[in-house]
């Protein structure tokens, strides 16, 4: 259950821009196309799952395997275009209730477990996080059950010591 206290009472907001718009959406390479005025088609940084996940992966709580396509554009903030192949997974539920379109903001944070646990403190739930994917172990995303607070689901992103920021 969320923290019915809207946007004030998201810390995670406070002082940290917003640095991606998660856009769900049903076919990728559609939805490079449609999104040329964000970023030409050879500006995307597309990712396509392969061979065995690193890291820990939850959806919920539980252990989890979610796969999607997935598409950077080279902009600030950055857009992410998500084609999710697997299902159960966050994605899933946000389409069925309310179709392809605009998922997440995220904010760039230090740390995604203290991210988690302010957040946890506040009554927002974790409620899918990949963590330690980065070749040195390190790294995660978390998103956040805020949609009755804020309209949208919020996104913590600690980059792997081996990405630039």
């Amino acid at each position: 259950m969320s923290n019915p206290g809207g946007p004030a009472a998201v810390a995670l907001l406070d002082g940290r821009p917003i640095a991606q718009i998660g856009i769900l959406v049903e076919d990728l390479d559609r939805a490079i196309d449609a999104h040329a005025a964000v970023a030409a088609r050879d500006r995307w940084h597309v990712v396509e799952p392969s061979g065995p996940r690193r890291g820990d992966h939850r959806y919920r709580g539980a252990p989890a395997e979610f796969r999607a396509r997935l598409a950077f554009s080279l902009s600030s903030p950055e857009v992410e275009l998500i084609q999710p192949l697997s299902v159960p997974s966050i994605y899933g539920e946000w389409i069925t209730a309310h179709g392809h379109g605009i998922h997440h903001l995220a904010v760039i944070v230090d740390s995604v477990h203290e991210a988690m646990e302010s957040m946890a403190g506040a009554g927002f739930a974790t409620l899918q996080s990949a963590v330690r994917y980065g070749s040195a172990g390190d790294g995660g995303h978390a998103y956040f059950d805020t949609e009755h607070a804020l309209g949208y689901v919020l996104e913590a992103i600690e980059h792997p010591s081996s990405v630039s920021q």
